[in-house]
Order: C-alpha cells, then structure tokens, then sequence
C-alpha cells in the first residue's frame, strides 16, 4: 500500500515520539500489520490526541493560574482580564493552524463566543461523546468539500476551576458576571455542574495525497 506524504511525516513523528516516551506503538485498534489502512488511521488519531492534550494542558494551566493573573500582588486588588482558558486556547488554537494547516479548534453545542459554534461534523462527534461518557475521543477519516481529511474530537469535562466562569450567573464573581455580560451577550454557556461535558477540542488533518509513485 502507498502512503500519503502526510501519512509518512505522521508515522516518522509517532514512531519517533513513542520511542522516545517509551510508548508502544502497537495500541488498541491496530489488529494487525495485515491492516495498513486502520494502522495509518490510529496513526493520525495519535498525532491528533497528541495535539489536542497539548491544547488542553494549555487551558489547565490558565485555569488552575486564574489568581495570579488577576490578583495585584502589591495592592491586592482583583481585576479580571478575561485571560481565561477559552481565550488563551483560541488564540494558541489559530496559531497552531497557521504553522502547520492542520485546523484546530475548540467548540461545544453550547457557546460562549459564536466564532466557536460547532459545523455539522463537530455537532454529531459532540453528540456522540455527550452520549456515551465513557469514550475517550471520536475521530474518523472522512471528507471537507471534495477533500480527504482525519477528523479527530477530544471531549472537554468542566473542572472544578471552570465553574468560576460557568455556572449560574447568581454564583459567579461579580467582576466575571459583569465582564461576560459586556463582551459576549449571546452567551449560552452557563448553568454548568463539575463533570458535564462542556465541549471539545476538534482538530482536522488534512490528507493531501493518499499515495505516492
């Protein structure tokens, strides 16, 4: 079977990476080397949960940094930026897409800030993930357009930290309620408890060529 270029890059990174983790490259859903199409497929659902934890280790850190960031350390007065993980995952998210032209992206079937509503795809790989907590991700190969692509969904849960920003208006920080009530005033994220499924982190290969000569 002929690879694709980014099929090729993927496996040099994966292969390279779980070396170097010491991770087997042999996991669940590779059945055989007799099925190279579904070894290329966990291939890029590697590269893709790789990503996507990335993303989401970049939101934790904001969130769990929500203090530092807002409280003076000389005056001890609180001012609330809105560098929320959100924000910050955002604006890594379109960075990552630009360096590489692999689209990422976080969304939910609740949003706060309209540029993050979910396309058709996002919606059903949400839905499926809503319905079933015990799966870690959904991803498949399909198509956007006429184009080949790897569609990977990585579910975000609400965290303790999250329902500072999240649950009923009545019980967020004054300064926070005002703050979302002025920038984002279609807000339908709200009334969350710890542990709903809050959304996710969607991240889409492109599969430019699916052989080479």
């Amino acid at each position: 079977m002929k690879l694709s270029r980014v099929a090729l890059y993927l496996m040099a990174f994966y292969f390279g990476l779980t070396t170097l983790l010491g991770v087997s490259a042999g996991g669940e859903g590779i059945k055989s080397t007799d099925e190279p199409a579904r070894e290329i497929e966990r291939i890029y659902e590697r590269f893709a949960d790789i990503s996507a934890t990335m993303l989401l280790s970049v939101r934790n850190v904001i969130a769990k940094n929500q203090e530092l960031i807002n409280r003076d350390p000389e005056t001890g007065n609180y001012y609330f930026k809105g560098f929320v993980p959100a924000i910050v995952g955002s604006h890594v998210a379109n960075d990552f897409s630009l360096r590489t032209g692999y689209k990422l992206k976080q969304t939910a079937l609740k949003v706060r800030n309209p540029k993050n509503e979910p396309d058709e795809w996002e919606e059903k790989a949400l839905g499926i993930l809503e319905k079933d907590k015990t799966k870690k991700s959904f991803g498949e190969v399909t198509k956007v357009g006429n184009k080949d692509v790897y569609r990977y969904m990585k579910p975000l849960y609400m965290e303790k930290e999250c329902l500072m920003c999240h649950s009923v208006p009545e019980a967020m920080p004054p300064e926070i309620r005002a703050y979302i009530e002025k920038y984002y005033t279609t807000d339908e994220a709200l009334g969350y408890k710890e542990g709903d499924l809050r959304g996710g982190i969607s991240i889409t290969i492109p599969i430019t060529e699916w052989s080479i000569p």
